[in-house]
């Protein structure tokens, strides 16, 4: 059911989720955010769902060891997908020492960890996780060194992460190689990725990686997503604009293009109406585009969807604007969604 909301400035968001599915209950799935390590998220979930958790981990506790880690990996899903981040992290941890040569176990723990460990920031408890995860992305890419989705997101966490935290270029690096051997696309992105965190030379490799990617795979929906993904993170949305309209004009129920292609917009500072067009879609298509994002190789994954991101962006289109009174009404729904979300409190606090 939809119902239509009146802002401030006479707008109407026809749009919107029933109210019942809204802020605070409405929750992204993990903390989300930019790439940028150390990035602290929200962490506030509903006690319900908290209890759900806690009765899955009784539930388990009882079973025998091969059939808990079963059962444990089952759970820590079910609590990431419900964004019961801290729930989850206490269970994956468990499963993946019940489990030590199950590679989707050891892959789950590193991407929890990683969102544990970026909710935590730069603190013992956030370079706990850290560790943790790096442990688990490693043992998932011994167990199973040809899996596309391990390579690439172990690849990402050393590249980004600081040196304390784990991170290692010259790791990530050697795991880009080896993954452009087992899947051509990914493998150049994440190369060109880790190459433009380096030196000058080293990013006109990078820019020269991403234009032959493009030359090569002119309508590869991972190619295109990838490439306007290494503009946005470069400083260059206007480069990756044209590439995630191409996406949306071939499917225009691509929403996590449709994210990608706002992202940019909004990054540029032109356009706000027609940002707002992409982001009306994607909040009115919330629960299934959070599933999608957290599908390895997604065009979105490597901004990590958040719905209080998108409200967050929505916001700043009307700020563009100068509709003020509606922008206010975005970043509040953003920070009632996602309390500690960068941006967001400086944002509305601007409009005071």
């Amino acid at each position: 059911m939809e119902i239509s909301e009146q802002l401030p400035d006479g707008e109407v968001l026809k749009w919107l989720p029933d109210a019942s599915n809204r802020a605070p209950d409405q929750r992204p799935v993990l903390p989300t955010g930019p790439t940028s390590w150390g990035f602290a998220t929200g962490n506030h979930f509903p006690l319900r769902r908290l209890a759900t958790s806690l009765g899955l981990t009784a539930i388990v506790c009882s079973l025998p060891k091969h059939a808990q880690g079963q059962d444990l990996y089952a759970a820590a899903r079910t609590a990431a997908e419900h964004g019961q981040l801290d729930s989850a992290y206490d269970l994956i941890r468990r499963a993946a020492a019940a489990e030590p040569d199950r590679a989707p176990v050891q892959f789950w723990l590193g991407e929890i960890a990683t969102f544990k460990a970026r909710s935590a920031g730069f603190s013992l408890a956030g370079f706990t996780a850290a560790r943790s995860a790096k442990a688990g992305f490693g043992r998932a890419v011994r167990l199973d060194p040809a899996n596309p989705d391990y390579l690439q997101v172990f690849a990402e966490f050393l590249s980004q992460a600081p040196g304390i935290a784990g991170g290692d270029r010259d790791s990530a690096l050697g795991l880009a190689a080896h993954l452009e051997r087992v899947d051509a696309v990914r493998g150049t992105i994440v190369m060109a990725d880790v190459l433009h965190r380096g030196n000058a030379r080293d990013r006109q490799r990078a820019d020269s990686t991403i234009a032959q990617l493009l030359a090569e795979y002119p309508a590869d929906r991972v190619a295109q997503g990838g490439a306007g993904n290494y503009y946005a993170i470069t400083g260059r949305p206007q480069l990756g604009v044209p590439l995630y309209q191409g996406l949306v004009d071939r499917d225009s129920t691509d929403g996590l293009a449709r994210y990608g292609l706002a992202r940019l917009l909004v990054m540029t500072g032109r356009q706000p109406r027609r940002a707002q067009r992409q982001l009306h879609y994607v909040l009115g298509h919330v629960h299934e585009l959070v599933a999608q994002a957290l599908t390895p190789g997604a065009p979105g994954r490597r901004f990590w969807f958040s719905p209080a991101a998108a409200w967050l962006m929505l916001g700043r289109t009307y700020r563009q604007l100068d509709m003020n009174d509606s922008a206010r009404v975005c970043y509040e729904h953003a920070l009632a969604i996602e309390p500690q979300l960068r941006g967001a409190k400086a944002a509305l606090d601007s409009l005071r």
